[in-house]
């Protein structure tokens, strides 16, 4: 099984360090598409869905920020506010999030499922 964890300190994925709206805001940051689903097979693309935390200038509307796409490595980090009116609304590119198996986090599952647990 490939490393995750080790994929994303490469080069390529440096975006998710380097982006202040990323880097150690990321709540969540987990496996979508095939190697979510299991369904994986030698050569399939690694699509990573994640959370980021807003910052403090989103909440009071002095910035705006909704999600980060990485089109190169099929990565996206949905802002908190942005994640939720989409679970509200049962999409289905974000409900996978929720039924993340742990083994397929990359970062930041034990806080997030703990929340998953007490509240579904």
């Amino acid at each position: 099984m490939m490393d995750f964890k080790e994929l994303i300190q490469t080069e390529e994925y440096g975006f998710l360090r380097d982006n202040p709206r990323l880097g150690d805001r990321i709540m969540l940051l987990g496996l979508g598409g095939s190697h979510a689903y299991g369904t994986n097979q030698e050569g399939s693309d690694v699509d990573l869905r994640g959370v980021t935390l807003q910052l403090p200038s989103d909440l009071i509307w002095m910035t705006r920020f909704e999600q980060y796409e990485d089109n190169k490595t099929d990565t996206v980090v949905y802002g908190f506010n942005k994640i939720i009116r989409l679970l509200l609304e049962c999409n289905p590119n974000t409900c996978e999030i929720l039924g993340l198996d742990e083994g397929r986090d990359v970062i930041g599952y034990g806080g997030w499922k703990k929340e998953r647990e007490a509240h579904f």
